[in-house]
């Protein structure tokens, strides 16, 4: 098999240059509506373990939080140790830049830097959707767009300022996909590694992952199938085993030593988990006003459309993505929880965003889109109102909407008119959440703000807690704790015009190696 290399020659060093731009500059635009503090009690059960494994070198706490389990005197998180794990060294910052600085609270320093992981997770995977673009054959420019549609067209622009594990599930299994892809084009052994190593830590994140294990064999077998010899695919196959391997024993390990066996998680019985009614749960993720994916994401509808060009551009990936969109989606519309009330669209089905995202690239290198017709306006106003929909949603926290609907009504009138009824879509009334808060701000009347969210009902969070009732963002917030108003401000505009000078350069890099690219 012909080499490939991941960044293709004579621009290898350029492209390197502009992937690091691109992280940075994504980063950087994340960091300007971060909110600075831990999204929801999931995400707060995860920093305690993190907490745990820094302070007192164990995975297990004293005090039980909520999805939390007692087993003994110990008490284990139900969720993945991936995300905990990820973020210690974010928490170490902290905890020295506390260190360094006295003055400021340890505990909101600490807090701070851990809810920066998404931020660098996201712009991390706009990276590998970048990179994967590259190889696949698409102009620099277009594998760019394509990386700036992934990070800022659809709902993972709200994901990359929550606490959520699922921006890190969407990662490692797109980056175990890439590499993988790496490896079957060039035969080079340390991507086949890399692919496992990438897969099995997205495994102990979120165990629901490993679904898509079956899928990544067949693909390693398939690609090899005709140029490889029988044992030369058993060997891949055992590389590829024996490179997630520890993250299935030290998963196992886990679930044995806090919940008694190595095959029970902290969700409970299986046979409980997976009551929903099939076609109920596919309506439910895809076209639902509260939930459905086209509405979240509304360029997966261009991607459906123009599929077949990617296709024919490369017909085995092009089974492997639709697998792993079919096998995510069947896979939720089972699952009790499908909803996941007290998010933002179905974060269930984030890890499958760029598998929607991938295949434009060949609808931007194709005719379509390369004339001036009225199917390419079309595009490009769905583009722009895939990022224009999750505005509200950055700027307010989302969990508003949802504790403003606890207040109205019950679990089950929630589910009923989520389902059916457009007017009740978080879509339509998180801009209403919006102006309630600004109109607030700008008459200087905020509610009653309090500075921590521990024990608050649903109406006392709506009414009262800091992080639901102002711009949810981490300059507004430190404004409302005292922190001087010229300081912030200056930070504000220094980080604008950095990225402004970024976003030059990497316009001026786009056309460099462009330019390389044709020679």
């Amino acid at each position: 098999m012909q080499s490939v290399n991941i960044i293709k020659n004579p621009a290898k060093n350029n492209l390197f240059l502009l992937s690091l731009m691109l992280f940075v500059f994504c980063s950087g635009t994340y960091m300007l509506i971060q909110s600075g503090h831990i999204y929801s009690v999931d995400g707060f059960g995860r920093y305690m373990v993190t907490k745990s494994i820094v302070e007192e070198h164990r995975i297990w706490t004293t005090e039980r939080y909520f999805g939390f389990h007692r087993s003994g005197e110990k008490c284990y998180s139900q969720w993945g140790i991936g995300q905990s794990i990820l973020a210690i060294p974010l928490y170490l910052v902290g905890k020295s830049i506390s260190f360094i600085i006295p003055n400021l609270n340890e505990e909101y320093t600490k807090e701070f830097m851990v809810s920066l992981l998404n931020v660098m997770i996201t712009a991390l995977t706009c990276v590998v959707v970048f990179l994967f673009g590259v190889n696949l054959g698409y102009s620099v420019r277009n594998a760019v767009f394509l990386s700036l549609i992934y990070g800022f067209g659809n709902y993972t622009f709200v994901y990359a300022k929550d606490s959520m594990d699922i921006s890190q599930v969407a990662l490692f299994i797109l980056a175990s996909y890439f590499t993988m892809y790496l490896y079957v084009r060039g035969e080079r052994k340390r991507w086949l590694i890399i692919s496992g190593l990438c897969f099995g830590f997205a495994i102990i994140t979120r165990l629901t992952c490993i679904i898509l294990f079956p899928l990544l064999i067949a693909y390693l077998l398939l690609s090899n199938f005709k140029m490889c010899l029988p044992k030369q695919l058993c060997k891949n196959l055992i590389i590829l085993i024996t490179a997630i391997s520890p993250f299935l024993i030290s998963i196992f390990y886990y679930n044995y030593m806090a919940f008694g066996s190595i095959l029970k998680t902290g969700y409970g019985s299986m046979n409980n988990l997976f009551t929903t009614p099939f076609l109920l749960g596919i309506y439910g993720l895809l076209m639902s006003p509260a939930w459905g994916i086209f509405f979240y994401i509304p360029v997966a509808i261009v991607s459906v459309f123009f599929w077949k060009l990617f296709h024919r551009k490369d017909n085995l990936l092009s089974i492997l993505f639709i697998l792993t969109i079919f096998f995510y989606i069947i896979f939720y519309a089972k699952y009790d929880y499908w909803q996941a009330f007290g998010a933002w669209g179905s974060r269930f089905l984030l890890p499958i965003v760029a598998f929607f995202i991938l295949p434009l690239g060949a609808f931007f290198e194709s005719k379509w889109f390369k004339r001036k017709n009225p199917i390419k306006n079309l595009v490009i106003a769905i583009i722009f109102m895939g990022f224009f929909i999750q505005i509200p949603a950055v700027l307010v926290n989302y969990n508003k909407y949802s504790y403003f609907l606890d207040k109205k009504f019950s679990d089950i009138e929630k589910s009923k008119i989520l389902l059916t009824n457009p007017k009740w879509s978080p879509l339509v009334r998180q801009w209403q959440m919006c102006g309630e808060v600004i109109t607030k701000m700008v008459q200087g009347t905020p509610w009653n703000l309090s500075l921590s969210n521990t024990n608050f009902t649903s109406k006392e969070m709506f009414e009262k807690s800091r992080t639901m009732n102002i711009i949810d963002i981490w300059y507004v917030h430190l404004y409302y704790m005292g922190f001087p108003k010229t300081l912030l401000l200056s930070s504000v505009i220094f980080l604008m015009i950095i990225l402004g000078i970024l976003g030059y350069f990497i316009h001026r890099q786009i056309l460099l190696v462009s330019h390389e690219n044709m020679q």
